[in-house]
């Protein structure tokens, strides 16, 4: 009876334990979000009337750069593209995990074991590019000037954001959602921590252009760019 009695409270306070744990994790990523989601850097970062334009776009939940396609062919070929070519002058960037880029083309698809997979940083990444027309400036896509040193500096974080292989190529995907877009094997771990908005986030910071120091949410990222 004593003994059963025991392994009870001991499960007891385990079961306390992890909840007490829980809360102090929640609270402290909830901390770090408010913090540091609007802790802004490089803000001496100006737009250039004659520079190069870019654009970062949000659709609510996921983060891309666009950059002007001129200086990124050899990378990103016309010919991994299903669809024809149409002139299509800017490429579309989102980095993100594997798994849920092919197996999720729409969010109610989303299920429990891809959402903990990308969560604790289990299974690859993925590099999405789309081949588009210049988009229209809005709220949810800014435009941004910035210098010719600032667009190599993205160009080459999209570079490093590939696993290339002795040629230099990256594995091409089998998944398309149109045929003007692609997937490419992509360069480094997924985790809640790191998330499709924090790679953007890292991307505008290595180019000195006025972002947060840190955010897994798009609303941060696109509240935090130069005006």
């Amino acid at each position: 009876m004593l003994k059963r009695l025991f392994h009870r409270s001991r499960v007891f306070r385990l079961a306390c334990g992890l909840g007490v744990s829980s809360v102090f994790v929640a609270a402290l990523f909830s901390l770090a979000v408010l913090i540091l989601g609007n802790w802004k850097v490089n803000s001496g970062f100006r737009s250039q009337p004659d520079g190069v334009e870019v654009f970062v776009r949000s659709n609510g939940a996921h983060t891309d750069i666009l950059l002007p396609r001129e200086g990124l062919e050899h990378l990103f070929d016309s010919s991994d593209f299903p669809g024809p070519e149409r002139g299509q002058d800017y490429l579309a960037f989102g980095w993100g995990h594997r798994e849920v880029y092919e197996q999720v083309p729409e969010w109610g698809d989303l299920t429990l074991r891809l959402t903990l997979r990308a969560a604790f940083g289990l299974g690859e990444t993925a590099l999405h590019v789309c081949r588009e027309f210049r988009p229209q400036p809005s709220e949810e896509c800014k435009s941004l000037q910035i210098s010719p040193a600032q667009l190599r500096a993205l160009q080459q974080y999209m570079r490093n954001s590939l696993a290339l292989d002795s040629q230099g190529r990256s594995e091409i995907g089998p998944t398309h959602y149109h045929e003007n877009d692609v997937f490419y094997a992509g360069q480094g771990t997924y985790s809640v921590l790191n998330t499709c908005n924090t790679w953007t986030v890292r991307g505008l910071k290595q180019a000195g252009i006025t972002t947060c120091v840190w955010t897994p949410f798009p609303g941060q990222v696109m509240d935090s760019l130069p005006q």
